[in-house]
């Protein structure tokens, strides 16, 4: 699916849109956070189980997403609070709660693997993984170095 950065971001108090993800636009509430368009519903990512339309998003390195939100903090000053919500972790759980191939998990992976921070929090998700022999190897082996670490810590 096409994502694109909206730069300039469209602001339209109290939304500000900031990516395009398809034919869905994504961005913040002022008040009410995360949130994406689609026709005329607004979802609002406050939960795990909405989660599923920013799958997407871990298609792209995140770097780039985080390198591109913090710019938006800068131009787009009175969202600033609410973009740095972005909900990194209920998209990253939902992915592991709930997918049955290896591929939106081993995306989460790789994101999960660049936030030292949030790693902790997934300690239990990666043990499940790691033991899912349906899964990769491979994804498998990088989420059982990340416990290693996880424990030396």
């Amino acid at each position: 699916m096409e994502i694109t950065f909206l730069i300039p971001t469209q602001q339209a108090s109290p939304y500000c849109w900031l990516m395009k993800i398809g034919s869905m636009k994504l961005g913040v509430h002022k008040d009410n956070g995360w949130c994406m368009q689609f026709d005329s519903q607004l979802v609002f990512f406050d939960s795990e189980d909405k989660c599923m339309p920013l799958m997407p998003l871990l298609e792209i390195e995140s770097k780039k997403i985080f390198d591109f939100l913090k710019i938006v903090e800068i131009s787009a000053s009175n969202y600033s609070e609410v973009v740095r919500r972005f909900p990194k972790e209920l998209l990253i759980k939902y992915v592991f709660h709930t997918s049955c191939s290896g591929y939106w998990p081993e995306k989460a992976l790789a994101w999960l693997v660049e936030d030292d921070a949030l790693q902790p929090l997934f300690k239990d998700e990666l043990i499940e993984f790691i033991n899912n022999k349906v899964m990769p190897q491979g994804a498998r082996q990088k989420a059982k170095k990340l416990i290693r670490t996880l424990q030396q810590a």
